[in-house]
């Protein structure tokens, strides 16, 4: 019998002592995570020596015993119009390695490693304040948990046939945006039902927000070519994974899971940074609940066709210039309610009978009622 895979979480903490790599700056560090053929990227902190990333990485790890290699931590400078440069290497020997792998689940090992130059071999790189550069990690082992992918934004690894397009890394993006998932088709869906074959819709999960699709009934290809809005306050703060979950719909009893789509963190974070108005579409493998490639009825691999899309922030409202203190006197306002768009499904049977209640200054007033839309 197979023993069930783990999984490896590394929690990259912080960066000390980093030296000064550009002329009229600082250090923009990021980190890149080598771990049994898989490489995780960090996000980039720009003008500092002590960048602070609080960012987690996981790497799926068999479950039979056998041993793994080393952990390698490269630590770079990014740069705008130049290549990367290398700061220096952090390494965990495979033999500690080893000992955490095939530890005790759940415990948590914290680890400040020393990086060395890979110019100077064998010596510590100084920083700025001339002190022994450190990268801290914290590593714990966790039972199996779904890994879609290493890392996108620099591997593409995870992705079949069309490849999603990655977006350049702008490390100084900063406020709100709004991304726009499209859940275009599915493709090789697997039998789910007795007496038919699939009726698959999606459940799309992004930063708390949920979005469900219409259901396609009867099928193994399905197409919806629907959008769903996500709202993203800050992209400079960590951003976690895009998931999509297709499930089979049945008229009587529970829904069935079919698999599971995750589209990575730093995936993510480099399409939340990126200029407004980028787009990517690609094929993503479907996951079934055991890890593993899905297979549909025809024996091949469940694909799901995304497009995701940068639209910009919330249009707000442009506050007015300040007015003469001395006014007084009674004003009054019109607001008027022009339209709702990604209203969620409220009615068993039927969309939703939207109406909206306005309140200010003690006043109430209510709109009319749409119906089913």
């Amino acid at each position: 019998m197979t023993a069930a895979p783990k999984t490896l979480e590394i929690i990259l903490v912080n960066a000390r002592h980093l030296p000064k790599m550009d002329t009229f700056g600082s250090c923009d560090g990021f980190c890149v995570f080598k771990f049994e053929g898989n490489t995780f990227r960090s996000t980039t902190k720009v003008k500092t020596y002590s960048p602070d990333w609080d960012e987690t990485f996981t790497f799926q790890v068999p479950g039979d015993g056998k041993a793994v290699g080393k952990l390698d931590i490269g630590v770079f400078d990014w740069n705008r119009f130049e290549p990367e440069e290398k700061v220096g290497d952090a390494v965990i020997d495979a033999e500690t390695m080893n000992q955490i792998v095939h530890g005790v689940l759940d415990q948590r090992v914290e680890k400040t490693l020393t990086v060395y130059s890979e110019k100077k071999q064998g010596q510590p790189v100084k920083g700025k304040d001339k002190e022994n550069c450190e990268v801290k990690i914290i590593l714990c082992m966790k039972a199996a948990t779904i890994v879609q992918a290493a890392s996108f934004a620099r591997t593409n690894s995870f992705v079949n046939r069309k490849t999603i397009s990655t977006p350049e890394e702008n490390p100084y993006a900063k406020g709100s945006r709004i991304i726009d998932v499209a859940v275009l088709e599915a493709r090789h869906l697997p039998k789910m039902d007795t007496f038919g074959s699939c009726d698959p819709f999606c459940i799309l999960n992004f930063l708390d927000q949920e979005h469900t699709t219409p259901t396609k009934m009867n099928t193994y290809n399905a197409k919806w070519d629907e959008s769903y809005p996500f709202y993203v306050s800050d992209v400079a703060k960590p951003l976690g994974v895009l998931k999509v979950t297709i499930m089979d719909w049945d008229r009587v009893g529970a829904n069935d899971k079919c698999g599971d789509v995750i589209v990575p963190t730093d995936l993510m974070q480099l399409i939340a940074g990126a200029e407004v108005g980028w787009s990517g579409e690609g094929d993503f493998t479907v996951l079934g609940e055991d890890g593993k490639e899905l297979h549909g009825n025809d024996k091949q691999v469940c694909i799901i066709t995304l497009r995701i899309k940068v639209t910009g922030a919330a249009k707000g409202i442009d506050p007015p210039e300040p007015t003469d203190p001395a006014v007084n006197g009674p004003r009054r306002i019109q607001l008027t309610v022009k339209s709702a768009r990604h209203l969620p499904k409220m009615d068993t049977i039927g969309t939703c009978d939207p109406f909206c209640v306005v309140e200010m200054g003690g006043q109430e007033q209510r709109t009319t009622v749409k119906k089913s839309t």
